[in-house]
This record gives structure tokens, C-alpha cells and sequence, in this order.
């Protein structure tokens, strides 16, 4: 990989606000050097003015043997703090600032991938690692590389000064510094390298939760509580071991620049007494930048601790932001400017995200045309080639009903997401009304019903739950009418329940039967052009599943209906079929 492409990659990731204070933080550096440089020899004249001494001190910048008074003096060292305080003040909010809109760029592309067609297979296990650990720690990477760059500046700086003031203590502390440094990168190269199994512990550790919670009844079920706990804490154990010993690499890198540093002072005291080339003055000015020198690099090595943890991390970021287009990542984030540098606009945002969208224009019923649904030749292969599905060629009628039956592993869910645009097919083409599926959807919105093998629920009440993504003014009437079409009235209707009981996230208390027909419910409360089934008898008992037919062969001439299923239950009244069984081999 070229070093432009690289830059630019890294580019994508940080942005110009996160550049700027980089930029800013690195300028920094240079004015704590200078600020050092003034306190050091404002100590000197302190010593000079309250009589301790009476040699005379050689000023910098010119200034020769000039003696401010002490309210001059004191004013200059208020100056002088008020100086540190504001850079210190830039460099610390400019890094928080930096690790908050990098954290916040990685996140909103992440976002928008899983909610954009054809992106990501939308695992949970994938969003969670990516969010929760390496977008983090990449964002922890370039605030400890914000923090540290001015504080490098700043020991660069001052090393400088201490050269021109005495060439031979500056290369006797350096020779020093130089064998603490080696020590440092061997540690350092250790912790590197096990800082690379971190995110690997984190995506498996993501993998078996989600696995146990998703799959809780059947674990349950085969007593596998203590199997699947086993491994959880194995993971943790494993992770929190791992950041143990990272830690103590850490610890020893952050311990020894102090240590050596105070030896070397020490050392330092003992040459200049048997060989001064400094006046008594000028040798405490010298001490007192070293002494920050000194403290500068041992803070650089904690840095540097942090930066070797977090670097893979920050390249995953690159490598994951290099997958999309400029085009993708600046839809993502076009918004990014409502992050202020100061947060003081959060409560507006905070309103803003929290206030539900007013339903401020009505969208027509049924104003598209039904759909007529033609595929030629369509076929899909994955990545590596892999067929799934393969030349393709049916039709259905506006109105009319397909059923689309196969064994688990025919491609069926593909199919149903080629037809509605989720991802492209390889070759061959999808109509419905001579559009393609993304421009139909575009033109016509709030068009299609979609009943997957899985209910989606929310926590919050039933009529929250059927009318989620609902735009049109809902009467009681077309309510009452769908909960009547899914079978959930007489449920519904009951003294204890009515719209406003509440269900759960996971719909606990409800029966699957119940749960798949609020979902149904949801689907026909929308009185779409199209109305896609997938697998939706998949866990349903055989009387759910005959109500579930009945509406169906009720709906035939009022919308187009494509049905997913491997059982014949649910499409014993379709006359339409297309069967993907014969495509296996």
C-alpha cells in the first residue's frame, strides 16, 4: 500500500475537525516548552530577588542582566501559569474532543452500513466488536496520539534548550535516556503483540452471548446452562488476564523514566560539582527543564504504552472505513457537525433525537398500482463464487399470489431479497411494474408488508407495536380491521389486554402464535401493494397456521402476495408455485 493511500485512509477515519486539533495540540507543544523555559528562569530570579544569591544570571532572548521588581515579577509568573494552564486546557479538550468526533464518525458509518442494503449481513456479533470495542479503542489510539504529540513537541523542545545551556550533562542525561527508551520498546513490542489477540477474544465473547440469548429456551431445554457459562467466563477470565499482563507492561514503561530520571539527576549533581561549567543559578535553571524533560518523557511512555494497545485497533478502523465509497461515507456523516466542541448544544440534540416525527401530511391508501413482479434469468453467488441461486424466471399478476416452497438452504430468503431490493442480483433482472425494486420502492413508499420467521417486537404497547413505521392517519376502524384480519381482535378485545397493553422486547407471555400475528397484524394495518410472507409458519401450531391460510386467500385481488415456506399448510391454496427443491444437487 502506497503512503498516499495509507494517509488518505487515516484521513477518512480522523476528518478535518479531528486533524485541526491535532494540528492544534501539536502547535502546543511548542508554547509548554517555551512556558517551561520562562518558569525556569523566573525561578532563578526569585532565588536572585529574595537574596539568596547575588550572581548574576545571563537572561535568554537578549534580555541580558535585566532585574524586573517583584510585582513584575509575580506578574510574569502569573503569566506565565495562566499560559500553561489555557494550552494544557486546548491540548486536554482538543484530545477529548478528537476521541469523541473520531468515535463518532466510525459509529454513524457503522450505522448506516447495517441499515443500507447490500453492506453487512447485519450480525449482531459484528456490530457489537465493532462498536463497543474497536471503534473505541481506535478513538482511544488518536486521543493518546493527540496528548502525546504535543508533549513529544514539548521534550523535543526543551531537549534543545538544554543543549545549547550545557552540551556535555544534555548527552550524559540523553546516553541515559537512550537505555531506558530500548528497555521501553522491547516491553513495548510484547505488549504490542498481545494487545493483537484482543479483539479476536472480544468478537468471541460477543459471538457466545448472543448465541445464549438468542437461543435461551433451547439451552434451557438441553441443561446446557453450565456449558455455555463455562465458555462465557473462560472468555472473560482469558480477556482479563490478557489486560492483567498487558497492564504490567504498561506499569514497568511508566515506572522506569521516573526512576532513571532521578539517578540521572543525581549523577547529574555529582558531575557539575566536580567539573561546574554552570553558575549555581544557571545549573538550577538547567535541573528544573531536565526535571521536566524528564517527567515529559516518562508521560510519553505511558502514551506510548496506550498507543502500542489500541494500534491494531485504529488499523481495523482504517481497513473497515476503506470498504465504502466518499460518496457513502460523506451520506453518513453529513450530520457530524452538530457535535460542538464545547457539547453545550446536547440538550437540543438530545430533543431533537427523542421527539417523535409528527405525521404531518396523510399518505394516500393504496395509491400505487398492484404490483406485476417479473424475474429473468436472476441468479446470486456469493463472494467467492458460491452459487445460491441460479437463472431464475417466473412472473406473478398484479393481485395475484406466488408461493415459493424449498428445503432449508434453497436460497429462498435470497430470492425474497432480491425481489425487494435488499442486495443486487448477480445476473439476470427483477421488475415489479417494469422498475427495478429499488426505484419502485423509491416511488412508491410504504407499498410493502414484510412478515419474516422471526417476529420483530418492541417493548411499549400493541397499537405501538402493529403501527411502528405506519405513516398514515390511523382510524380505530382500520385498527380493529387488521388485529381482525391477523386473528388477534378477540385477544385483543379481552378486559386485560386492549392497545394499550404493554409487551416486551422478547414478547414474553405471548403465545409464538400470537406474537407472529401481531406481526401480521402490522404488515395488513399498513394495506400494502405488495405483502411478503417469509417462513412465517416456521414455529407456528397447525391451527394458527389455517388462520393464518384464510387471510391470505382473503387478500387475493387486493394486494400481491409472495409466500416463503417449506410446509404446504400455508400455500395449499396457492395455484402459483415455484419450487426451488429441483436446484438442489
Amino acid at each position: 500500500m502506497t503512503a498516499r493511500k495509507r494517509f488518505l485512509e487515516i484521513f477518512n477515519v480522523i476528518g478535518r475537525r479531528g486533524l485541526f486539533w491535532f494540528t492544534v495540540s501539536s502547535t502546543a507543544g511548542i508554547l509548554l516548552a517555551i512556558v517551561e523555559l520562562g518558569v525556569s528562569v523566573a525561578i532563578a530570579l526569585t532565588v536572585k530577588i529574595l537574596g539568596i544569591t547575588s550572581q548574576d544570571i545571563s537572561l535568554p532572548f537578549e534580555l541580558g542582566n535585566w532585574q524586573p521588581n517583584t510585582i513584575t515579577l509575580i506578574s510574569i509568573l502569573i503569566g506565565l501559569a495562566a499560559t500553561r494552564a489555557t494550552v494544557q486546557f486546548l491540548i486536554q479538550q482538543g484530545s477529548n474532543f478528537a476521541y469523541e468526533i473520531i468515535g463518532l464518525r466510525l459509529r454513524l458509518v457503522l450505522v448506516s452500513a447495517h441499515l443500507r442494503p447490500g453492506k453487512t449481513n447485519g450480525s449482531l456479533t459484528s456490530f457489537n466488536t465493532y462498536s463497543n470495542e474497536i471503534f473505541q479503542r481506535a478513538a482511544e489510539f488518536f486521543r493518546s496520539l493527540s496528548a502525546s504529540v504535543p508533549i513529544a513537541v514539548q521534550s523535543i523542545t526543551m531537549f534543545a534548550v538544554l543543549l545549547k545551556k550545557d552540551i556535555k550533562l544534555t548527552s550524559f542525561g540523553f546516553c541515559g535516556i537512550l537505555f531506558v527508551a530500548i528497555v521501553i520498546q522491547v516491553t513495548s513490542k510484547r505488549m504490542t503483540k498481545l494487545s493483537l489477540k484482543l479483539p479476536e477474544l472480544w468478537t468471541n465473547w460477543n459471538r457466545i452471548l448472543v448465541r445464549t440469548l438468542r437461543n435461551l429456551f433451547l439451552i434451557r431445554s438441553l441443561r446446557l446452562e453450565q456449558y455455555e457459562q463455562q465458555k462465557l467466563k473462560g472468555n472473560l477470565f482469558a480477556r482479563s488476564a490478557l489486560m492483567v499482563r498487558i497492564g504490567l507492561a504498561g506499569s514497568l514503561t511508566s515506572a522506569l523514566p521516573s526512576l532513571f530520571g532521578t539517578v540521572l539527576i543525581a549523577c547529574m549533581i555529582l558531575i557539575h560539582k566536580s567539573h561546574p561549567q554552570l553558575s549555581g543559578l544557571e545549573f538550577l535553571g538547567f535541573l528544573y527543564i531536565f526535571l521536566r524533560f524528564v517527567q515529559s518523557l516518562s508521560a510519553l511512555s505511558n502514551y506510548y504504552g496506550a498507543l502500542a494497545q489500541s494500534f491494531p485497533h485504529f488499523l481495523n478502523s482504517t481497513e473497515y472505513f476503506s470498504s465504502f465509497t466518499q460518496d457513502e461515507i460523506r451520506e453518513s456523516l453529513k450530520d457530524i457537525n452538530k457535535l460542538g466542541f464545547t457539547g453545550s448544544n446536547f440538550l437540543k440534540i438530545e430533543g431533537e433525537i427523542s421527539k417523535a416525527p409528527a405525521k404531518t401530511t396523510v399518505v394516500p391508501w393504496g395509491s400505487a398500482k398492484l404490483p406485476e413482479i417479473r424475474l429473468k434469468g436472476v441468479s446470486y453467488e456469493y463472494i467467492n463464487g458460491t452459487p445460491v441461486v441460479s437463472q431464475i424466471n417466473f412472473s406473478v399478476a398484479p393481485g395475484d399470489a406466488l408461493a415459493v416452497i424449498g428445503q432449508s438452504g434453497t436460497g429462498k430468503s435470497t430470492l425474497l431479497s432480491i425481489i425487494l431490493g435488499v442486495i443486487e442480483p448477480t445476473s439476470g433482472e427483477v421488475t415489479i411494474n417494469q422498475l427495478a425494486p429499488n426505484d419502485y420502492f423509491s416511488a412508491n413508499p410504504f407499498s410493502v408488508g414484510y412478515v419474516g420467521p422471526e417476529p420483530f417486537l418492541m417493548e411499549g404497547t400493541v397499537l405501538e407495536n402493529i403501527s411502528f413505521g405506519n405513516p398514515h392517519q390511523l382510524s380505530e376502524m382500520d385498527i380493529r380491521e387488521a388485529l381482525r384480519a391477523a386473528h388477534l381482535l378477540d385477544w385483543c378485545d379481552q378486559p386485560t389486554v386492549g392497545l394499550n397493553y404493554n409487551i416486551s422486547e422478547n414478547g414474553e407471555g405471548l403465545s409464538t402464535g400470537q406474537k407472529q400475528r401481531l406481526s401480521l397484524a402490522r404488515a395488513l394495518l399498513l394495506k400494502p401493494r405488495l405483502l411478503v410472507l417469509d417462513e412465517i409458519s416456521a414455529n407456528l401450531d397447525t391451527q394458527t397456521e389455517q388462520e393464518i391460510a384464510q387471510t391470505i386467500q382473503q387478500l387475493k385481488g387486493k394486494t400481491t402476495i409472495i409466500i416463503v415456506s417449506h410446509r404446504e399448510g400455508l400455500v395449499k391454496h396457492i395455484e402459483n408455485r415455484y419450487s426451488l427443491d429441483r436446484r438442489l444437487n
